[in-house]
């Protein structure tokens, strides 16, 4: 195991501290797991982000009316960047997900 040296303001240390102790864990311990959570989340990418992005879509597969967007046959909520209208014959592009909301642009001429 790797060895790192941090000087922590005072206020942060002694919630460590606090923390850890109400946990029955060392401060050590209650840091490393408060890492590896932050680290978790940053590196927690869904299946629909890392499948569709850059994913190109016909403005035919919107239902404007339930507010979804059909992906390789499964329905997605979306939220459109720059604008509020669909076109039909309009292409639009995936530019990220969160959860299981697209988030969907058209794309330039």
């Amino acid at each position: 195991m790797a060895k790192i040296s941090l000087e922590l303001p005072d206020a942060i240390y002694q919630r460590i501290q606090a923390n850890a102790k109400y946990q029955q864990l060392s401060p050590e311990d209650y840091a490393i797991g408060l890492l590896k959570e932050v680290m978790a989340v940053k590196s927690d990418v869904t299946f629909e982000a890392r499948q569709f992005r850059a994913k190109q879509v016909a403005g035919n597969k919107f239902d404007r009316e339930h507010a979804l967007v059909l992906v390789d046959g499964i329905n997605y909520r979306y939220e459109l960047i720059g604008g509020d209208v669909i076109n039909p014959t309009d292409i639009y592009e995936v530019v990220s997900a969160q959860g299981n909301v697209l988030k969907i642009k058209k794309m330039e001429d």
